[in-house]
């Protein structure tokens, strides 16, 4: 097997777990690929090569916002996945609250999530997940640890800054501008497009949690609320080197 595919099959696998395909599985065929499932197949398309262009996509073309999980429960009619209520803004403002769907169930405990502060990414396009309505996605780190000898997979959402307001923007800063503030158009964040998943997985592919659990992207821009004192981070030491996504 080639790195280049064994990198694609990884990808593949990673994004059909959040999207709560349980069942995937690639079968190697004339130097291919070929996933036995429908979410499957476009895991894989979605972690096929990228092009040059996309490659070398800004990291802030992410529309990253806090959130706070305020009602959670589990699909229906798929039994990995929950459907989660986040508000991103305000109290009282019916705008401000976005249905998720997350493949974690089996990984994070559902009462873990319930209240807690989370990330999302909130400029990719809206899908539906076995028919219930996903508006955003939730950022995690996505490590393994071993536990009696077994490796088994090792999720966390990624925390927001305790004082960045819900519904606030986050942003990557080069670590060298430890103290610049991110920058504001006429006072308020600009109001980024949606982008392709082609295009969050070229910024994934580089985004990591570091060894001092801060999320970063290729190693030297800290994702934050403004500065980088106030940066968002992950609490399992395990983690340190995962990938988020």
């Amino acid at each position: 097997m080639s790195n280049s595919w064994a990198r694609i099959s990884k990808a593949a696998t990673a994004i059909a777990r959040q999207t709560g395909n349980k069942t995937a599985q690639s079968v190697w065929r004339d130097g291919g690929v070929k996933f036995q499932s429908t979410a499957a197949n476009t895991a894989l398309k979605a972690a096929a090569p990228l092009s040059p262009k996309i490659k070398d996509i800004d990291p802030n073309t992410l529309d990253l916002r806090v959130g706070m999980i305020k009602e959670i429960r589990r699909h229906e009619n798929a039994d990995s996945l929950y459907v989660s209520q986040i508000q991103v803004g305000p109290n009282g403002e019916d705008a401000s609250i976005l249905q998720v769907c997350s493949g974690l169930v089996g990984l994070v405990d559902m009462e873990a999530l319930h209240g807690r502060r989370i990330v999302i990414v909130n400029n990719l396009k809206p899908s539906k997940m076995r028919g219930v309505a996903s508006q955003a996605m939730l950022l995690c780190a996505d490590g393994e640890t071993t536990v009696d000898g077994e490796t088994k997979p090792n999720v966390e959402p990624v925390c927001p800054p305790e004082d960045a307001p819900l519904g606030s923007s986050l942003s990557f800063v080069h670590e060298d501008d430890a103290e610049e503030k991110v920058s504001t158009v006429d006072g308020k964040r600009e109001v980024k497009k949606r982008i392709k998943s082609k295009a969050f997985q070229a910024v994934s592919e580089d985004l990591t949690v570091d060894n001092t659990l801060r999320v970063v992207w290729r190693q030297k821009h800290v994702l934050c609320h403004d500065i980088i004192s106030r940066c968002c981070t992950v609490s399992d030491p395990k983690l340190a080197g995962a990938q988020v996504r």
